[in-house]
């Protein structure tokens, strides 16, 4: 049975619309006529050594003293470079304190790094310096990582709308990466940003862009795949459903009407079928092809997302009304 109710959601939800949403560059420059100077390049391991695939992050300044960092990528991390585009693209657009993003594919920028790369992503420096590093305690116990899932996620909230409205993209985005070495707090303006967009839907990156013949049997299969890697969502949704309105403080409560706010604008904006266009835009704009088969399975996984982003933004209200 549940597999027929599985293979039914994917039907459902795998139509075609119009996408009208354009995608133009976070960082209003031209990198190819931008005078940049170099300050500390450095090699680097990709978090938890995932597949041993080397990045470089270099810091640049331009000629106005703004300053960037440059992530390259190699072939195996296209997708990531788009998604990490892709999160910041949609967390600006509503205000979300994260970096600005914008690809870069070959040019005299990268030719110049000469690192063997044909792709990077530009990131404007956020203010501030990073929480902590992962092996540290985090100041006030700040805890963002994995979405809502806990008291303690739930108490740091109450520190600053900008943890809320992260934490809201956090789950928005199905973007369980948010430790404390992505988290920025810039003392003079008590202020928070985000940074690294690269691990959103990160289920979605992790299906091959292989072309497979669209049988019942692929939809089904991919109908499993889908609903065993449940979405941040949903262990939110469960934490939630722990909490007892009673016991909630004035201020968690604000804490969470924000959050919910947060999200019920994403959910206004970017309802599924216009993130998946957006996604695609971005991805051609460095003329990279998804497949059928791996379409069929990010429009889905994208609606199945939202569907447990609308839970928890219910879920709220019955807590805080």
């Amino acid at each position: 049975m549940r597999r027929c109710n599985n293979f039914f959601f994917l039907i459902t939800f795998c139509t075609h619309y119009t996408i009208t949403n354009t995608s133009q560059p976070c960082i209003a420059i031209d990198v190819n006529k931008a005078l940049f100077t170099f300050q500390e390049p450095w090699r680097i391991l990709s978090y938890k050594d995932r597949n041993k695939i080397e990045k470089k992050i270099v810091f640049l300044e331009d000629n106005a003293q703004q300053r960037f960092v440059l992530k390259c990528y190699s072939k195996e991390q296209i997708e990531e470079a788009i998604c990490e585009d892709l999160g910041s693209f949609i967390g600006v657009s509503v205000g979300v304190p994260v970096h600005k993003v914008q690809m870069i594919e070959g040019g005299p920028l990268l030719a110049e790094i000469n690192n063997g790369t044909s792709l990077a992503t530009l990131h404007t420096e956020v203010p501030g310096k990073e929480l902590c590093k992962w092996f540290e305690s985090p100041p006030n116990d700040i805890i963002l990582k994995g979405g809502l899932i806990s008291e303690k996620h739930l108490k740091c909230l109450v520190l600053s709308d900008d943890l809320c409205d992260l934490m809201a993209l956090d789950i928005f985005l199905n973007n369980r990466d948010r430790h404390c070495e992505n988290c920025f707090f810039d003392e003079a303006a008590m202020r928070y940003y985000g940074i690294d967009m690269g691990d959103v839907f990160l289920a979605g990156q992790r299906l091959p862009n292989e072309e497979k013949a669209l049988s019942v049997e692929a939809y089904i299969s991919l109908a499993e795949i889908i609903f065993t890697r449940k979405p941040l969502a949903v262990n939110v949704y469960n934490f939630l459903k722990t909490v007892m309105a009673a016991d909630l403080s004035v201020e968690q409560v604000r804490a969470l009407k924000r959050v919910q706010r947060t999200l019920h604008i994403l959910l206004h904006l970017y309802p599924a079928e216009v993130v998946f266009g957006l996604w695609m835009l971005k991805a051609e704009a460095i003329d990279y092809t998804y497949t059928e088969y791996k379409k069929i399975y990010l429009r889905t996984l994208l609606h199945y997302n939202t569907y447990w982003v609308q839970r928890v933004v219910d879920m709220i209200s019955q807590l805080t009304t």
